[in-house]
């Protein structure tokens, strides 16, 4: 019978072949996850040998990665910051780059009056468009006091970000709101009382070529893409933007996460939102990634 370790050679070769990005990360969290192992159990069960029931196992999961299903939908799960989150088709697939709008988050409410327990007893905090809550719930983990509100409009995607606050014990200071982020209506309640924003809003050109077929294919649509063709992504941001500066406190930030390029039309965008102070931000690969925007102590209606 063939051992693990001849297996995960060769399921990375397949997995080379077919030009995936990280053929041997995906063989081992594929095989480990159809034996019931932990991954590191891989590397010290080499040679192990294989049974047939085993052996099927290993190719079911590889036949589903073969088809493009990306390796998280496969698991049921992804890392993201310092936690592990529950995902499926209805959510999106939290990315490292997007952690950029948790660590700007901590560092603003770690520095402001929001965050201390002297100033106030809470800080209140809204995901818009929080799919797996994997945003929204990181920042709740690292601050105690701070309260979150998560909004989505896809009832599937606020039951896994449910799953995931209970999964961080974080679920006694979250609320769900079933809500489409532009619905000002449906957030009346939180109008100017918001202390931090964080969004990670539909930014997709439809028309986009550099999105990969895996993503088209699997990823929720509606999470992806925005606007029709030629409108370069921007028709949710828009609407987003004006619902948050609506939300925002007298002292506060919001961050979103954009596609590289979009910076000069998005800052344009918030500006006219009546955010005054606008910041791009960029990712480790030096695209265009998160824009930051600012009140101090400014009164807006």
């Amino acid at each position: 019978m063939p051992t693990v370790g001849e297996i995960v050679k060769k399921t990375t070769s397949f997995f080379q072949e077919k030009g995936f990005d990280s053929p041997r990360l995906d063989s081992e969290l594929l095989i480990s996850r159809a034996l019931g192992w932990e991954r590191l159990q891989v590397f010290l069960k080499f040679d192990y040998p294989l049974s047939e029931a085993e052996m099927e196992k290993c190719r079911e999961l590889v036949r589903r990665r073969a088809k493009g299903e990306p390796v998280a939908y496969i698991l049921g799960e992804k890392g993201f910051y310092e936690h592990v989150f529950e995902v499926n088709t209805s959510t999106l697939i939290p990315r490292p780059e997007t952690e950029l709008l948790v660590e700007r988050g901590l560092e603003f409410l770690n520095s402001s009056d929001a965050a201390k327990p002297e100033a106030r007893q809470s800080a209140l905090v809204v995901d818009l468009g929080c799919g797996t809550g994997c945003i929204g719930l990181s920042i709740a983990a690292a601050v105690p006091i701070a309260k979150v509100v998560l909004v989505d409009f896809s009832l599937e995607a606020l039951e896994v970000a449910k799953r995931n606050a209970a999964r961080l014990g974080v679920e006694a200071r979250c609320e769900f709101r079933h809500a489409d982020a532009g619905d000002l209506e449906a957030l009346q309640d939180l109008v100017g009382r918001v202390d931090l924003l964080v969004a990670n809003p539909p930014y997709i050109d439809p028309t986009d070529e550099r999105v990969s077929p895996s993503v088209r294919q699997f990823e929720p649509a509606t999470a992806l893409f925005a606007g029709g063709p030629g409108q370069k992504g921007l028709e949710e941001i828009r609407r987003w933007a004006l619902t948050s500066w609506k939300l925002a406190a007298t002292s506060a930030c919001t961050l979103f996460e954009i596609g590289d390029g979009q910076g000069d039309d998005v800052i344009q965008i918030f500006r006219e939102s009546g955010w005054a102070d606008v910041q791009l931000r960029r990712d480790l690969s030096n695209r265009e990634r998160m824009i930051v925007g600012l009140l101090e102590g400014e009164q807006h209606g």
